[in-house]
């Protein structure tokens, strides 16, 4: 939807779209982005990797997605987890990005942006020409902070290892000594870095990913209880029932009652 444009040498802006979205629990690979994007998390939790980095976005973050990107995946590792999201073509004679990856902005710029997210929400199915002017100049205002400020945040890459094992077998315990072992850095250090970056703990991060499988297996796929506590590797299934409950604050046959009344 191509519905605000302005330009003018050496500064051209197009806002196509906007979109409240819901980011799958599943990882998805962006090869190339064509367009810019500035997205405000409404609630949850989203991984972004890109190269040999990762980075954790919390609700309230706000994220700036440039054009022409290194190749990057995401997913979300919450259930329900929205985001509030524009799409916009930008280009300034002159300017260059100082960074070409998922990159949070913090300051000043952060609620900049989310008020220009919400105002251009307000009027996107406008077509008047005031409108226009008035969402190229947002967009405008929002760059000029992101261009010329150091108010970004660049993950840690040292717990890649660690996540990649812990995502890849969410069911299989794993010790600090070997999660610490594969990032090539002590026990406290990983620690510290892991909820520092993470804003939990191992076990907490691994419990979030098992419980999201489980959610899976037991709505997309529509497998029994019994089935799915024998895939996520509980010995019984009351044992994976109160796992699901501490983690869900609800039964799996009520969490699967929910879904299908929905």
């Amino acid at each position: 939807m191509d519905f605000l444009q302005f330009s003018s040498n050496p500064i051209s802006i197009r806002c196509s779209s906007t979109i409240l979205y819901t980011p799958p629990l599943e990882e998805i690979t962006i090869k190339k982005r064509y367009n810019f994007s500035l997205f405000v998390i409404l609630k949850g939790e989203l991984i972004y990797r890109y190269e040999q980095n990762l980075v954790h976005f919390y609700e309230n973050d706000v994220i700036f997605l440039p054009a022409k990107s290194v190749i990057y995946s995401y997913e979300a590792i919450s259930e329900g987890t929205t985001i509030k999201q524009i799409f916009f073509d930008f280009s300034l004679e002159g300017a260059a990005m100082s960074f070409d990856h998922p990159t949070k902005i913090t300051g000043i710029a952060e609620n900049t942006i989310k008020n220009t997210i919400d105002r251009i929400f307000d009027i996107r199915y406008s077509n008047s020409i005031d409108a226009s002017i008035e969402a190229s100049s947002l967009i405008l205002k929002c760059m000029q902070q992101i261009l010329f400020s150091d108010k970004v945040e660049e993950p840690h890459s040292q717990i890649l290892p660690a996540i990649s094992r812990i995502k890849e077998n969410p069911d299989i315990d794993i010790s600090i000594k070997d999660l610490a072992a594969l990032c090539g850095i002590s026990e406290s250090h990983f620690r510290r870095l892991f909820v520092s970056e993470m804003g939990m703990s191992p076990l907490k991060y691994k419990n979030k990913l098992r419980v999201n499988r489980s959610c899976d297996y037991l709505i997309n796929h529509m497998l029994p209880v019994s089935r799915v506590a024998e895939i996520m590797n509980f010995d019984t299934v009351y044992s994976f029932s109160k796992f699901f409950k501490n983690e869900m604050g609800i039964s799996p046959l009520k969490y699967v009652k929910s879904k299908h009344s929905i």
